[in-house]
């Protein structure tokens, strides 16, 4: 069985252990340094008068050497306070002098420590209150020593946020352990403890370190704009989540300077700025800022928002036929904050009367494209125009739409005419090519001389005289000569070669034309 004996000023505990060995009984007693053990000798008389105690080595009784720590407890039992390492042995007990060969021996074994534990983790920081802290993805080393004796067991375990139990990482028998993890996740925070157990003595010492992962969010942040209706202003949002510890957000307009917005609410990783109405104007740009302790101070993220008026597309005219139905459509771009509702009027007699849905009217809205269907069109009650409005926290976009109301027409007879009007355009560009064209409608050629042609040439007043020997034809020399008798006007002309395709017949004839005579001048 095991025996304790413990002091209560030093806070020290032993505990024993009785085995059997061949020569008789003999018991075994832990104690502790600095601690208090009682040695008691079995199977003795019922009274003893003089109990003597032997530690081997020494060949004389330990009581009578003087040592104020050894004392007799009920005449047999020998008490060690303030135990030390050298106290370490076995003990025999006697009742005189007398060896014997069935003496009683006690072993006393001392057991110090743990103690003096030291554990480190590094490469950390370490915040005012211990906390050590750590990025995302480095490499850490762990270290822990401790003094005992015998040889500690000792261990690293981890009890992570993201677990219910704790994780044993290492354990070994031996005074120094020591371990490392690479690329440390961000589901690593938690209590890292050391603790090193005397198997002798059964004593533990813990020492726990507790440990922050640092990570920065995986994205960039988030901003937009969003309306205030009831109270003309607008709010500006940013979110930058997913980080640990969160992130610091700052609103700042850009045209002054980067100068910070002085009412942001929350600087963590949600920040919001209310701004009225007559601080806003179109185009105006507004960026948000976000900082992580684990990136420095030039690698801020941001986003921006723009501040846009709203901007109406539809088709200014539209045609409806009596009882029929037709589909007017209007989208709104480039709003921010966005339009929330798009609403349709009706500007009948200078008033404008907003529309609302039912058995004439039907209004759907699709994100940013509103439609307005009119059903059974009439002159007198949908001819005219139609508003399309749009407005957001900051201004108010109107676009008007014509509608004209017409009765039907013989469609067909319209289509017969247009096609009988084409086939006329088409005939009358037809003969004009065939006109223009000599080679399809012989036109220039009214004498039947083949090979003339006709030449206009400007020559200046020098040149004069050549250009008179000069033929119209390379085959043709002619010369003509032109006289007046009577009124008569006479052409002779003279072929030295006659041209191709000149009758021999007329080589002797002679045209004569009588003109009437051009009155004196």
């Amino acid at each position: 069985m095991w025996t304790v004996a413990g002091n209560a000023f030093t806070v020290c505990w032993v505990w024993g252990l009785l085995s059997q060995v061949s020569a008789g009984a003999e018991v075994t007693v832990v104690g502790e340094v600095n601690g208090s053990v009682i040695l008691s000798c079995n199977h003795l008389s019922e009274s003893v008068e003089n109990m003597m105690w032997f530690k081997a080595g020494i060949p004389t009784s330990i009581l009578s050497t003087g040592d104020l720590r050894l004392s007799l407890v009920n005449k047999s039992s020998l008490q060690i306070n303030e135990l030390c390492l050298k106290d370490e042995g076995n003990y025999t007990c006697r009742e005189d002098q007398a060896a014997t060969d069935h003496d009683p021996q006690v072993q006393l074994l001392i057991a110090s420590g743990p103690h003096s534990i030291n554990a480190s983790i590094s490469p950390t920081r370490s915040l005012p209150n211990g906390t050590l802290v750590v990025t995302k993805g480095s490499k850490l080393d762990f270290s822990c020593t401790s003094q005992s004796q015998p040889t500690p067991l000792m261990k690293w375990v981890v009890k992570t946020e993201s677990t219910d139990s704790a994780e044993t990482f290492s354990e070994e028998n031996r005074t120094s352990i020591s371990f490392s993890i690479n690329n440390i996740a961000a589901d690593y925070t938690g209590n890292y403890s050391c603790t090193a157990q005397n198997l002798l003595s059964g004593r533990k010492q813990t020492t726990s370190l507790q440990v922050l992962v640092y990570y920065p969010p995986k994205s960039d942040p988030v901003c937009w704009a969003d309306n205030l209706p009831e109270e003309s202003a607008v709010h500006l949002i940013c979110k930058w989540p997913g980080g640990f510890p969160a992130s610091h957000l700052q609103w700042i307009e850009d045209h002054r300077g980067f100068k910070p917005i002085v009412n942001t609410t929350g600087v963590t990783d949600y920040a919001m700025v209310k701004l009225n109405k007559p601080l806003l104007r179109d185009r105006q740009r507004f960026k948000c800022l976000g900082s992580h302790v684990t990136r420095e101070e030039r690698e801020k993220a941001a986003c921006t928002v723009q501040i846009l008026l709203p901007l109406l597309e539809s088709q200014p005219l539209r045609t409806c036929f009596v009882g029929e139905n037709v589909t007017l459509a209007c989208k709104v771009s480039s709003a921010n904050p966005p339009v929330q509702v798009i609403r349709w009027l009706r500007n009948s007699s200078q008033t404008e009367e907003e529309i609302q849905s039912g058995l004439k009217y039907e209004i759907v809205q699709n994100t940013s494209v509103s439609f307005l269907t009119i059903r059974n069109c009439s002159q007198d009650t949908d001819g005219g125009y139609f508003i399309c409005k749009a407005e957001n926290a900051i201004s108010v976009k109107e676009l008007n739409i014509w509608l004209t109301v017409m009765k039907p027409s013989n469609i067909v007879g319209l289509v017969v005419g247009l096609v009988l009007l084409f086939l006329l355009v088409v005939g009358l560009v037809t003969a004009a090519i065939l006109y223009n064209n000599p080679q399809l409608y012989p036109k220039g050629n009214i004498f039947g001389r083949p090979g003339a042609m006709d030449m206009l040439v400007l020559v200046d007043s020098e040149n004069e005289e050549e250009m008179e020997e000069m033929a119209t034809a390379e085959d043709l020399d002619m010369t003509d000569t032109v006289r007046e008798e009577n009124g008569i006007i006479s052409h002779k002309a003279l072929y030295h070669s006659a041209p191709k395709g000149y009758s021999t017949e007329l080589q002797s004839d002679v045209s004569v034309e009588e003109e009437r005579s051009m009155p004196d001048i």
